[in-house]
């Protein structure tokens, strides 16, 4: 009976420890598909960059101002954005409508967070955040979905207060988490429409250069939690707006 009770122990032990140890795996492990753009096939695949045809005119000449770049200080397939005093839809300068690019969607699983991070370098004022998706009304889901068979649910902080800077002369890393650790009530209802998602980069509000590279994305070991922290569960849900129709880079 003993040694049944020990072999017991020693079975649940292993299972415990595999079990940790895979966990370990996929907290750390970079969920991102094509993250550093060095697919062997199509080095922009799954990204988003070309937004026209577009309902939303602001982007209609963005594919002018952004490129890959074969190499780029130490790095191959380099995505460059230029921001500049060009006049775009309806004669705004391009620093003031922006020039954008969407990373390739993955899954988001229920109650997880997640860490994206990536390389930037340049001298322009930009915005990144993660965006949540669902799929648009009567569309079956489907893998590696294209940006525009999706419905934004939530955005998330564009908050570069901890990026201390880019610099025009080195790579810069810098992160954001989605979503935030605490929830309302209300953006937990949100929450749990949210099926894929996303990291959007867009250079704005002045001119210059900007260098992306290495997107990568990882679980966080601790998930949000709910409950009620501002007023907003009396707040009526924003319409997420229309995605423009478009092509991404499959």
């Amino acid at each position: 009976m003993k040694r049944i009770t020990v072999s017991m122990l020693c079975v649940f032990l292993c299972v415990f420890l595999s079990n940790s140890a895979s966990a370990a795996q996929e907290k750390g492990k970079n969920l991102m598909i094509n993250g550093n753009c060095e697919d062997p096939e199509n080095p922009w695949k799954y990204w988003t960059y070309d937004y026209t045809p577009s309902q939303n005119g602001n982007y209609i000449n963005n594919t002018k101002y952004i490129t890959m770049l074969p190499q780029f200080n130490s790095k191959k397939n380099v995505i460059r954005l230029i921001i500049n005093d060009d006049k775009g839809y309806q004669g705004f300068p391009m620093w003031q409508l922006g020039v954008q690019v969407d990373s390739p969607l993955i899954p988001f699983e229920q109650g997880c967070r997640y860490r994206f991070s990536i390389l930037v370098q340049g001298s322009a004022p930009y915005h990144c955040y993660p965006i949540g998706y669902q799929f648009k009304p009567g569309l079956a889901p489907y893998e590696n979905p294209s940006l525009f068979d999706m419905q934004k649910r939530w955005k998330g902080s564009w908050n570069t207060i901890d990026d201390k800077g880019v610099n025009p002369k080195s790579w810069t890393k810098i992160h954001r988490d989605f979503p935030e650790p605490q929830l309302s009530n209300n953006g937990m209802r949100i929450i749990k429409t949210v099926r894929y998602m996303s990291f959007h980069f867009i250079g704005i509000t002045g001119e210059g250069v900007l260098y992306i590279k290495d997107l990568t994305c990882e679980k966080l070991p601790d998930g949000y939690k709910g409950g009620k922290i501002n007023a907003d569960d009396n707040e009526s849900e924003q319409t997420p707006r229309k995605p423009a129709a478009g092509k991404t880079g499959k």
